[in-house]
């Protein structure tokens, strides 16, 4: 009876912790919002989902605002702010805990992206996560500096909780039991992976080197379990399928740890496994509305290894998506006198008709596509090849997510083509506006955002298997395609709700408004504290104070201010106090590139 609770037990954590990392990623990546701005009932105060959910107790001491400390008011609360839809609102909260918790994410000198919503229930998962997927191993800290969170003595160090705190040798003995904890643990790692924010050209292997180590750890294992012709299911389909999608998430892990290869054998790998038959060809056809002669394009043919109907989970799930192709916007919705067809149209007509994959052989055509784009240089013909993948993709709406992926690399292609430039910025903005419940340019009507969107859990369900970027990632590039158009106040104005300083700055320089980056910096430090604006401040200012204040907020682990104070220091003669942050910031980030 003992060990059938301590199994229940394990499992019902594994539950809190898958849904700890669903609600992370729904906040950050997929949407809907969980804020109920649309249409407020008058006169009803209607509680907010996330209200009520506690922090660990380690976090108490950091959740309570001095003010409302003798307070009958809730502890605290984690939720979206109502007026600003890229910030974190903390009900009855400070700062402080907003930047603990991110001090508790922050890996090898690394800081994660400030402005991700909810980061505690990132943190919770990979808690709960990694515990049942190595349970003799004491609660990882991912931070190179120990006792990170400090605070009067009123938080524990999160370094030392180990398996005696949650139910000795026999929950270790229960939770080997647990099957799928070391797959949702590698997931969660590759979550934490993309939330460290680094600069994109200069990180190639060398960033967030433990994360990798545990990820490598947790998918070799998964690895033996599924894909090493292990027989787990009665099933031969679905032992394939698992096994597929396993090493297809293995290879966008490397894909996002920058690794050699970025993920190439993989994917091959998953291709293989699934049986999927790809073909990449030429065959005349044509692209414009009023071409007359036929000329060569690339095709994509696709066929798996069974021509059978999708299964029955598939069919409800195509059903219930029966929305999913409007997210797309047409040529013709942008000009009533576009010249590009919506499809290449080809003189066989065999080329024209293609064959019902699942969601996991378009996921595995994304993956080549991707593979494309990072085995080439971004040329015309690398982007006509991708093109061919991304047709083929989008040729079936049956995933919300997967076809929203097709789409955005889609547009990132047209961006660079004349003739698709102004469809492709409005499909960006479309794919960003669909993360929040609220009214947009193109999210005009209530039925667009209640009914014709797809709910949280079926754009959850294969987001594993598709590189789709956070939230602040799609801002950032749609904001770097205005600022390259010219609209540098539109790309300023992003890039402020994003924290992204160093661009703000370079956009108002740019729109000859040089004193106006100061001045919105300022603005937001008297909203929120955190150690990347001060560090701007600095930058801005160069006043080393604000360098300093970034290291308290930061508990001393903002590599940037280390550098920046060692670099004032250096040039003021200063030798003995540059030398002692130069050496602090190494011990942060031993591969420092500066």
């Amino acid at each position: 009876t003992h060990s059938k609770s301590e199994m229940i037990r394990c499992i019902e954590l594994e539950i809190i912790g898958i849904a700890s990392l669903n609600l992370f990623l729904q906040l950050n990546y997929t949407g809907p919002s969980m804020d109920r701005g649309l249409k407020p009932e008058e006169g009803e105060e209607v509680q907010h989902p996330l209200d009520g959910i506690n922090p660990h107790e380690m976090f108490h001491a950091l959740a309570s605002s001095e003010n409302d400390k003798s307070s009958t008011k809730p502890v605290v609360s984690i939720s979206e702010e109502k007026e600003e839809i890229h910030s974190l609102k903390e009900t009855y909260t400070t700062d402080a805990f907003h930047n603990a918790v991110l001090s508790e994410l922050a890996v090898d000198g690394e800081w994660p992206f400030q402005v991700c919503i909810a980061p505690y229930f990132l943190l919770l998962a990979r808690a709960i996560l990694s515990i049942l997927a190595e349970p003799t191993r004491p609660f990882r800290n991912w931070s190179e500096k120990k006792n990170s969170l400090k605070n009067d003595d009123a938080v524990a160090d999160a370094a030392t909780v180990g398996i005696s705190s949650v139910g000795g040798a026999t929950f270790a003995a229960r939770a080997k039991f647990l099957s799928g904890a070391s797959h949702w643990n590698a997931r969660a790692i590759v979550a934490h992976r993309r939330l460290i924010s680094t600069k994109r050209d200069d990180d190639d292997e060398q960033a967030c080197p433990s994360l990798w180590n545990e990820a490598d750890a947790m998918f070799s294992r998964c690895l033996a379990a599924f894909c090493d012709n292990q027989v787990i299911f009665d099933d031969e389909h679905r032992n394939a399928h698992v096994a597929s999608e396993i090493m297809l998430e293995w290879g966008l892990a490397q894909h996002h740890f920058r690794k050699l290869g970025r993920g190439k054998v993989s994917f091959s790998k998953a291709l293989e496994i699934s049986k999927l038959e790809v073909e990449v060809t030429g065959a005349e056809g044509k692209r414009t509305k009023f071409q007359q002669s036929a000329t060569a394009q690339y095709l994509v043919r696709a066929k798996p290894s069974s021509q059978n109907a999708p299964d029955a989970e598939e069919n409800d799930l195509s059903k219930k998506n029966a929305n999913v192709e409007k997210q797309m916007i047409t040529h013709d919705e942008v000009s009533s006198d576009a010249l590009l067809l919506e499809k290449i149209k080809f003189e066989d007509q065999d080329d024209n008709v293609h064959y019902n994959l699942s969601i996991l052989e378009q996921s595995i055509l994304l993956a080549l596509c991707l593979d494309v784009k990072n085995d080439n240089p971004m040329d015309g013909l690398t982007g006509e090849q991708m093109g061919a993948y991304l047709a083929r993709v989008l040729n079936q709406h049956d995933d919300w997510m997967v076809y929203a992926t097709g789409l955005l690399e889609r547009a990132w292609l047209e961006c660079e083509r004349t003739h698709g430039r102004e469809r492709a910025i409005l499909q960006i903005q479309a794919l960003a506006d669909q993360h929040t419940n609220r009214l947009t340019v193109t999210q005009s009507t209530f039925k667009s955002v209640e009914e014709d969107s797809a709910p949280a859990q079926d754009r959850l369900r294969n987001l594993h298997g598709i590189v789709y970027p956070p939230r602040w990632d799609m801002l950032r590039d749609l904001a770097e395609r205005y600022a390259k158009l010219g609209i540098v106040t539109s790309a300023a104005e992003i890039f402020e709700e994003l924290e992204l300083w160093d661009e703000v700055v370079e956009c108002y320089r740019v729109a000859g408004k040089s004193s106006k980056a100061e001045e919105v910096v300022r603005a937001r430090l008297a909203e929120k504290e955190t150690p990347r604006m001060y560090a701007a401040l600095g930058d801005l200012t160069s006043d080393p104070k604000h360098f300093e204040r970034s290291l308290e907020l930061s508990n001393g682990k903002f590599y940037d201010a280390h550098v920046a104070l060692g670099k004032f220091y250096f040039d003021k003669g200063d030798l003995r106090r540059a030398l002692k942050h130069f050496l602090e910031g190494l011990d942060i980030k031993p591969l420092m590139p500066q």
